[in-house]
C-alpha cells in the first residue's frame, strides 16, 4: 500500500475558510447597519413631513392676524408632534430688524415700560415659526420656517 504525498499548498485550505467567513461576516454586517440606516432615516423623513404639515398649518393661522393680534399671539402647544417633546417658538421682526419672541408683552405698567415695550413691525412683516422635538432616543431635531405677513 503506497501513501499518496500531500501537495504543498494541502494546509491552507482551513485558513481559506476562515478568511472568507470573515470577509463574508463582515459584509453581513454592513450591510445590516445599512438597512438600519435606510430604517432611520425613512423614520425621521415621516416625522419631518409631519412637522412641515402643522407649520404650514401655524403659518396659515397667522396670515389673517393684525398687528396686535400677532404681538399677542401664543404659539399652539402640540401633542399629536412626532416626538415624546413638542415645541413651537415664533418671531416677529421689527422695523430695524430686531426678533421679537412672540408673544410679546406689550401692556406696561409704567411710561417707561412702554416706551421700552413700544414694538414697531412693519407692513409686512416677517414671521418665523420654530418646531423643534425630541424623540424617543433622546435625539434633538428642529424645522423653521419663515413668511411674510400683511395687516
Amino acid at each position: 500500500m503506497k501513501r499518496k504525498l500531500r501537495s504543498a499548498e494541502a494546509g491552507m485550505t482551513l485558513i481559506e475558510i476562515m478568511f472568507a467567513a470573515g470577509i463574508g461576516g463582515t459584509a453581513l454586517a454592513m450591510m445590516f447597519s445599512s438597512l438600519m440606516t435606510i430604517s432611520l432615516v425613512g423614520e425621521i423623513a415621516v416625522d419631518r413631513a409631519l412637522v412641515i404639515t402643522q407649520l404650514d398649518s401655524v403659518i396659515e393661522e397667522m396670515r389673517d392676524m393684525t398687528e396686535e393680534e400677532i404681538l399677542a399671539w401664543q404659539p399652539p402647544k402640540l401633542e399629536d408632534g412626532p416626538g415624546t417633546v413638542n415645541m413651537v417658538f415664533a418671531l416677529a421682526y421689527g422695523d430695524d430688524g430686531t426678533a421679537f419672541w412672540l408673544p410679546k408683552n406689550i401692556h406696561a405698567q409704567t411710561e417707561a415700560e412702554a416706551s421700552v415695550l413700544t414694538v414697531n413691525l412693519p407692513n409686512p412683516t416677517e414671521i418665523r415659526v420654530i418646531y423643534v422635538w425630541l424623540d424617543d432616543k433622546g435625539r434633538f431635531y428642529w424645522i423653521d420656517t419663515s413668511t411674510r405677513i400683511g395687516f
